[in-house]
């Protein structure tokens, strides 16, 4: 891991230094499973273990048990606050969570005390996704010290992220471009590039996109509903249809899929 500039960190802090929001209880569940509760008994009988409680957050995780999963990590923190990672892994639980500010605040404590690059990447997204300068800021710190082609996908993703939410059609598209041509399967890039021309109602042009997305990639639900966005827009339905089905099949879970074929008047098992 490399370090990034120090002045980063100080103005980071500054920026996110607010006060944490309290998450709520996000789809606990009734009962729990058989290991969970192993290991909440193993806790009562050894409560400073760290690698207990962390083990716990990530079942808490998996569970979508966000506020359960926060409220360990933040035992851990309570009694060593400078494990980055640990911080870097409340920002985590906080993004899921929906708590973007406090996401913001664990990310930017977990770069002060050692600058990870997948920390400074998360943190980079949400700022992108603010339109905040401080994104540029981050991905360029990044690239010029990290030189895998993933990594700087990464960073030209990001750096995309910012500029589409600006505005900056032309700069953003060319940045999904060059954020593909270093990994030809970052499938967020197709989607993203694809959203440029959807969002101009260039129905055909983006179509061709996410078309292309799944061609890359015949496994990813999103190429396949966002074709059928593109088809339903376009007055294609029995072609929209058949590709809401198809994204069904590959995700079942991708409720926005259900909810268009229900609005089509298709029913969904």
């Amino acid at each position: 891991m490399r370090y990034i500039l120090p002045v980063v960190c100080c103005v980071l802090l500054i920026v996110a230094c607010k006060d944490e929001k309290e998450t709520g209880d996000n789809g606990k569940a009734n009962e729990l499973p058989g290991y969970v509760k192993d290991m909440q008994e193993r806790l009562k009988k050894s409560p400073d273990s760290t690698g207990l409680r962390l083990r716990l957050a990530d079942a808490y995780d998996s569970l979508g048990m966000f506020k359960e999963g926060i409220a360990q990590v933040d035992s851990v923190l309570k009694r060593d606050s400078t494990n980055n990672a640990v911080w870097m892994r409340k920002g985590m639980l906080l993004e899921k969570a929906k708590d973007t500010s406090g996401a913001i605040y664990a990310y930017a404590r977990s770069i002060n005390i050692y600058p990870a690059v997948d920390a400074q990447l998360y943190l980079a997204n949400l700022y992108a996704e603010r339109k905040s300068d401080t994104a540029l800021l981050l991905v360029n710190a990044v690239a010029r010290q990290i030189f895998d082609n993933r990594t700087l996908a990464e960073c030209d993703f990001i750096a995309g992220i910012y500029h589409a939410r600006k505005g900056n059609t032309r700069m953003a598209e060319q940045l999904f471009d060059r954020c593909i041509t270093q990994d030809l399967k970052f499938m967020e890039a197709y989607i993203e590039k694809g959203l440029l021309y959807f969002d101009q109602k260039k129905f055909p042009e983006a179509l061709k996109i996410f078309q292309t997305a799944g061609t890359v990639e015949p496994s990813y639900a999103d190429a396949f509903y966002y074709q059928a966005r593109c088809m339903e827009a376009l007055g294609r339905t029995q072609d929209a249809i058949h590709m809401y089905e198809q994204s069904l099949r590959l995700d079942p879970g991708l409720k926005e899929s259900s909810e268009a074929l229900t609005r089509l008047g298709v029913q969904v098992s």
